[in-house]
């Protein structure tokens, strides 16, 4: 019976990752073409276009079980893309683990799972994520660090002009994440921080600043979030 049951768990196919991916992604992320097992397989993973409706390839993964983690009474897996690490995810009781994240896809990917305008407004670029180290409880508790850079960005209602080259550091601390963005280059210019306390619309605040005539048309992509500034070219951004 032990043998049998081994048998089974070890042939488990690939397609119930699909099944897992789409349910705790709320109905975001799908995994296609899989191929293999749970333990070593490969798969297309989907993103739902939020304005169209419909199923966007992302990028073709590998994934293969790294046994080390039975020691702690987890399962893990290295994550591949083209032969490139991905990432290693580790799944436990406590809660989730990713080590050496380095993520990348096309802005828009990301930014139009966003629940308002802000995810509508066509964006554009290029945003890569890297993490040495990323753990959260099944509660939302978060410990770790991670960085955003989102290079070449741009919208197609602020006339499909390039802004510029942007950066958001995060840093998990438990109960909470704290983030802080800034400019890298380009000729608008926007700081600031906030932070997101596991559940709801995170907290910010900053500054953009930039061309005048250009940014009146800032309200038609962050709408109520933006207002004009106090000094000249410069608008202050607020979510609370």
């Amino acid at each position: 019976m032990l043998l049998l049951l081994i048998f089974v768990v070890w042939q488990l196919p690939a397609s119930l990752i699909d099944s897992a991916l789409n349910r705790y992604s709320d109905n975001k992320l799908r995994l296609a073409e899989t191929q293999g097992s749970v333990w070593r397989g490969s798969g297309l993973v989907m993103v739902l276009d939020p304005v169209s409706d419909r199923w966007q390839p992302w990028t073709k993964i590998d994934w293969n079980a790294d046994w080390g983690a039975l020691l702690r009474f987890g399962v893990a897996w290295q994550l591949m893309v083209q032969d490139t690490p991905l990432a290693r995810v580790e799944l436990a009781t406590s809660g989730v683990r990713i080590d050496e994240l380095h993520l990348r896809g096309p802005a828009r990917l990301f930014l139009q799972q966003m629940q308002n305008v802000i995810g509508r407004a066509g964006w554009r670029g290029d945003i890569a994520i890297d993490s040495a180290h990323w753990q959260c409880t099944w509660q939302y508790q978060c410990q770790g660090g991670a960085d955003l850079r989102w290079f070449g960005a741009a919208s197609d209602l602020l006339e499909g002009r390039v802004l510029g080259d942007y950066q958001v550091l995060f840093l998990g601390n438990g109960e909470h994440i704290d983030f802080q963005w800034d400019t890298l280059q380009g000729s608008v210019r926007t700081k600031g921080d906030g932070r997101w306390q596991g559940q709801g619309t995170p907290r910010l605040s900053g500054t953009i600043s930039g061309d005048v005539m250009f940014l009146q048309s800032l309200p038609s992509v962050a709408s109520r979030w933006v207002r004009v500034g106090s000094e000249p070219g410069v608008w202050l951004i607020s979510i609370q």
